[in-house]
């Protein structure tokens, strides 16, 4: 459709015209996190490249952690479903019916947030139970590292994560996508029936080998249509194809750290400060050399003493002869280092390079404290640190991150017919990424919720019968995220509770009135009586 060419041959194509910054990104994950981008022609038997310090590691953990926890953090809702300007704020809309979607917009963010981070294990599967946080992280170190990663979202809501060597992308100067291309190993055995015929293999004679000896690879194409607006995908094996379908929202999206203009990849935090990595490594390896100077003891014998070097290996107490002065030998001696000054020069060089990489990466930075509850000034402070040392780009990440995989999780899910209204479409709401600073704005609405509620009661009973306190209940569990079956009560459960009530206080005065009868009664007897 896209291109003539195979799936396979643009695959290679890619790879050549992105081979230089290919070489950085590896050159990055060596001094940091080699198994993110390993060596080209790696294999399960060679050895992953060695770095003479340990603070690039540190560094891209704490940013990783750091990241994980603003992206997603635990216990706090990270997205949201807002209305549509157009249609919160028209003056024609019916209350009522917005408050109603407001509700259905909560649960659909409830249930797509729950559906995601809940994916996982398949049953009857021996693929690895990778869960929805274990591929973020993955997806965050090469991020970090290389500067670009890719992901799929499948309709069982499993994420996969593409190591950087393993897809080329192509971006128009706005930066938008043109088309990825991934490439995978799988077994030929694992197709449907369909795909093996379609692939051109010898499906019979591939039963006959070792898992090792039958994988081949799959090339995935996945180009964005301008005139019919829609993703083609195809997948390719040996050049033919297995597997075409068209979709309205692709399940394959990218993130770049630092996209620069005309550029088809981001440059990631760790190319940014790789000038005091290399720095910091080379110092590292130079302090290295010199220890290994100063820990040997070979022993220096002078040219006219009667010592020689097998007396150096007699057993202890043996005597031998030496010049001796006062107490000291004076014609041996143990080769030392003695430039004290470049040691201290090289130790210094190193303590700034790691200073100055630890607070590029927030390795130093207090971060949250671990707690049940943590304040709202936290998580401001943490999303400030955060986006001051990535240099600003922090929000674009969270909408690269987010917003393609919700439009593709709500896509799935309305397919399956799973939401809770079946008319949710993007024309009624827009995704907001909910993380970092933004994510103040739901508590500051629910504690302004309560300020009303609290002024209103100040001030008396007129007051308070100007605010709706359902319309109020139900807008503060909604920016508290909050849902449990029956928590609120529905309008014809407050009708029948305030009916009780009514007879409940009917059936209380006919008593209390009866009661009064009967004892204006029986005074009038006594009174009788007694005249």
């Amino acid at each position: 459709m896209a291109d003539k060419m195979n799936a396979g041959s643009r695959f290679q194509t890619g790879m050549t015209e992105s081979q230089a910054i290919l070489d950085v990104a590896r050159e990055c994950a060596a001094l940091t996190d080699p198994p993110v981008l390993p060596p080209e022609g790696q294999t399960a038997t060679s050895s992953l490249p060695e770095s003479y310090q340990s603070i690039g590691s540190y560094a891209v953990l704490s940013m990783v952690g750091r990241m994980l926890s603003e992206l997603y953090p635990p216990g706090f809702p990270w997205f949201q479903l807002s209305m549509r300007p157009e249609i919160r704020y028209n003056v024609q809309s019916d209350p009522e019916e917005l408050r109603g979607l407001s509700e259905i917009l909560m649960l659909t963010e409830l249930q797509v947030q729950a559906t995601l981070e809940s994916s996982g294990i398949r049953p009857n599967d021996n693929s690895s139970p990778a869960g929805f946080l274990t591929q973020k992280v993955k997806s965050l170190r090469q991020l970090i590292v290389t500067g670009d990663t890719l992901e799929r979202l499948d309709d069982d809501f499993r994420i996969r994560v593409y190591r950087r060597d393993q897809y080329v992308t192509k971006r128009d100067s706005r930066g938008d996508v043109l088309y990825h291309i991934t490439r995978e190993m799988v077994d030929p055995l694992s197709l449907t029936e369909d795909q093996q015929s379609a692939s051109g293999l010898d499906i019979a004679k591939m039963r006959e080998l070792p898992a090792d000896k039958r994988m081949h690879p799959l090339y995935t194409s996945v180009d964005w249509q301008p005139e019919s607006k829609v993703w083609h995908i195809s997948q390719e094996i040996d050049g033919n194809v297995i597997n075409e379908s068209d979709e309205d929202v692709s399940p394959y999206f990218g993130t770049p750290f630092r996209l620069a203009p005309d550029e088809d990849y981001g440059r990631g935090h760790v190319e940014l400060n790789i000038g005091n990595l290399r720095s910091n490594n080379t110092l590292e390896k130079r302090l290295l050399d010199i220890h290994s100077i100063m820990s040997k003891a070979v022993p220096v014998i002078d040219h006219g003493s009667p010592t020689r070097e097998h007396h150096l290996t007699l057993e202890t107490g043996v005597p031998i002869r030496a010049k001796v002065r006062d107490g000291k030998i004076q014609d041996i001696a143990f080769l030392g280092y003695g430039n004290i000054a470049e040691h201290r020069s090289l130790m210094d060089g190193i303590e700034r390079k790691t200073r100055e990489l630890a607070q590029a990466f927030l390795v130093e930075s207090a971060s949250s404290r671990d707690a049940e509850r943590v304040t709202a000034f936290e998580r401001r402070r943490n999303a400030q640190e955060l986006n001051s040392a990535i240099g600003g780009v922090y929000p674009s990440i969270s909408d690269s991150q987010h917003v393609p995989m919700l439009r593709r999780a709500i896509y799935v899910l309305n397919k399956k017919g799973i939401l809770p209204s079946k008319k949710l479409d993007e024309s009624i709401y827009e995704i907001r990424s909910l993380t970092g600073l933004t994510a103040i704005v739901r508590d500051q609405k629910a504690q302004s919720l309560l300020d009303l509620a609290q002024v209103a009661q100040a001030l008396g009973p007129e007051a308070l019968q100007q605010i709706d306190m359902g319309v109020l209940m139900e807008t503060f569990l909604t920016y508290r995220s909050i849902y449990e079956p029956g928590l609120k009560l529905t309008p014809e459960q407050i009708a029948e509770r305030q009916q009780a009530e009514q007879a409940n206080q009917a059936q209380a005065a006919m008593v209390e009135a009866g009661a009064n009868t009967a004892g204006q009664i029986a005074v009038e007897q006594v009174r009788q009586q007694g005249a």
